[in-house]
């Protein structure tokens, strides 16, 4: 329950935080108004990352179920997602290489390997005094490696692709010894 809940919070903040930050520092802070803001939430809604995560939890608030042979052709999709968004990754940094990243690259690593996992921690425990498994669940969550939305968000404003393709896989092999 808490990584279900964690997910679906930070995918729909993190894109909202992420687009509107984008937005500004492409269009500047005053061109930002109440309908560029609607925009860019409509437009957020509509990304199929944050759409899937609206769907779902709409889909489950009815109480319906999916029929099963919908239920196994998703299952499949489900299977060859994580090997196909691999390879994805896998090409963009054979494409771009780690040469050259090294400055951006070590700021993402900190960033997102220790200063986020701790500030995630001290507002869990310290400020919100939340309960030792949701506390944990996050602290778990928050440490884990630099994520596909990264690349993907990356790739959609075709901003540090390379880093981020190459935080993707450094922190994937940092995480196996810091979040154990």
């Amino acid at each position: 329950t808490p990584i279900a809940f964690l997910v679906t919070i930070e995918t729909i903040y993190l894109w909202v935080l992420a687009t509107l930050h984008m937005e500004v520092a492409q269009r500047g802070v005053r061109s930002i108004s109440f309908g560029a803001v609607w925009a860019i939430l409509r437009d957020v809604a509509a990304n199929p990352i944050v759409a899937s995560v609206i769907l779902g939890i709409a889909w489950a608030a009815t109480g319906l179920t999916i029929p099963s042979l919908a239920d196994r052709l998703l299952a499949l999709l489900a299977q060859s997602a994580v090997p196909v968004s691999l390879f994805a990754l896998g090409m963009t940094l054979a494409a771009y290489g780690i040469a050259g990243q090294v400055r951006t690259l070590s700021l993402i690593l900190i960033l997102k390997m220790a200063i986020y996992p701790a500030m995630a921690f001290a507002l869990a425990h310290y400020v919100f005094e939340l309960p030792p498994v949701w506390t944990a669940a996050l602290l778990v969550f928050t440490s884990m490696p630099v994520g596909a939305n990264a690349f993907v968000f990356a790739a959609r404003y075709d901003r540090a692709v390379g880093s981020v393709s190459a935080a993707v896989a450094v922190s994937t092999a940092i995480a196996v010894v810091s979040v154990t």
